[in-house]
Parts: structure tokens; sequence; C-alpha cells
């Protein structure tokens, strides 16, 4: 094997370790992306009970 092939076999396998990387910090960052959403999503549902209960009393003393 000729220097420039093994030079281009290393450079590929860096490539290869910076792609694979890459798709490691992306899943990582989707995961907290999803998390958080769901956080949030919880969070609004607690605040749409409260504010549905409020508005129930007001109907009813209204």
């Amino acid at each position: 094997m000729s220097s420039n092939e093994e030079t281009m076999e290393d450079m590929n396998g860096d490539s290869f370790q910076k792609v694979k990387q890459r798709f490691k910090d992306r899943t990582m960052k989707v995961a907290q992306t999803k998390e958080m959403l769901s956080k949030q999503a919880v969070q609004t549902k607690e605040i749409l009970s409260k504010q549905a209960v409020k508005f129930a009393k007001q109907a009813k003393q209204g």
C-alpha cells in the first residue's frame, strides 16, 4: 500500500469518527429537547386544568 492510500484511509477513519460523534451529539440533543418539551407539556396541562377549575367555579357563581 502506498503512503497516499494509507493517508486516505486515516482521513476516512477520522471523518467517520467525526460523523459518528456528530450523530451521537445530535441524538443526545434530540433526547434533551424531547425531555424538555415533555416537561413543558405537563406544566401546560396543569395550568390549563387549574384554569378550567377556576372557570367552572366562576360559571357556577355567575
